[in-house]
């Protein structure tokens, strides 16, 4: 499993930041700079920020690459997370106020329900 696999999908992050949500993570999402042997499959990725500054200016950052646990931080205490059928994962409240969100990732599935409450004025950061 890559790194990409275990933070909040690209798209997804980009939403969060639109929705104002603080760029406070340890992963961020970079477009490095591509030069003669580089290709674009391989141009944006995911980075330790502690390491970042080895590939500055090479690069440009995009958005935070949240974790769950960075997610789960800034989510309500009533929302949490279950696995599903091995594969999906969504994320639920307790007592069952909102929809579940369904994703194939915990980061996602948790960004996806803070987008949610976000978008609803369900909460505010």
């Amino acid at each position: 499993m890559g790194l990409e696999d275990q933070v909040v999908s690209l798209k997804l992050a980009k939403k969060l930041k639109e929705l104002g949500v603080k760029q406070e993570s340890e992963f961020v999402w970079i477009d490095r700079m591509i030069n003669e042997t580089e290709t674009n499959e391989n141009r944006i990725i995911v980075l330790w920020k502690d390491v970042l500054s080895e590939w500055e200016p090479s690069c440009e950052i995009l958005c935070c690459a949240f974790t769950p646990a960075e997610l789960g931080d800034i989510l309500p205490e009533n929302i949490f997370y279950k696995k599903m059928d091995g594969i999906n994962y969504a994320c639920v409240s307790y007592p069952e106020n909102y929809p579940e969100q369904i994703a194939e990732t915990e980061a996602d599935a948790r960004a996806k329900m803070l987008i949610y409450l976000l978008e609803d004025g369900l909460i505010k950061i």
